[in-house]
């Protein structure tokens, strides 16, 4: 890639050139950090009081292919898919296959033997409790 090109009958201007190089470099490095922040699998987390509910969608995953684990304030889930079609010539391939590890810190502790796991259509659904001695008391306040 090069700089635009030098005319000798306009006025060179190196301000314009350089906000021209540094508009490339934002889009090259906001490119590449979109690409290394799509971690696998996607999750939502949704929170309460009484605990939280991760969703995790993994297409094409059973549940015998995905391990939980969770320790402290965070989840660990990893597993390992293969290649099902060994083609030489590929025109595309965005899927991914092979080892994968998604590590995901909870806003609170939770309860290791109070974990719920499903596994449906695609969509692991992961809920997780609190302990009784971490939820949230109110307090009545006395006249």
């Amino acid at each position: 890639m090069m700089l635009s090109s030098f005319d000798p009958s306009r006025n060179w201007d190196p301000f314009t050139e350089m906000r021209w190089l540094q508009n490339q470099m934002n889009q090259f490095f906001e490119s590449v950090a979109d690409r290394s922040s799509s971690a696998f699998p996607a999750v939502n987390l949704y929170a309460n009081d009484q605990g939280l509910l991760i969703t995790a969608e993994m297409p094409g995953f059973s549940e015998d292919q995905v391990e939980l684990s969770v320790q402290d304030n965070e989840l660990v889930i990893e597993g390992e898919t293969s290649e099902t079609n060994e083609a030489t010539d590929w025109h595309r391939k965005e899927r991914r296959y092979g080892k994968f590890v998604r590590r995901i810190e909870l806003p609170f502790r939770v309860d290791p033997d109070q974990v719920d796991a499903r596994f449906e259509n695609g969509v692991l659904e992961i809920e997780l409790k609190r302990p009784e001695e971490d939820k949230p008391r109110k307090i009545p306040v006395n006249r």
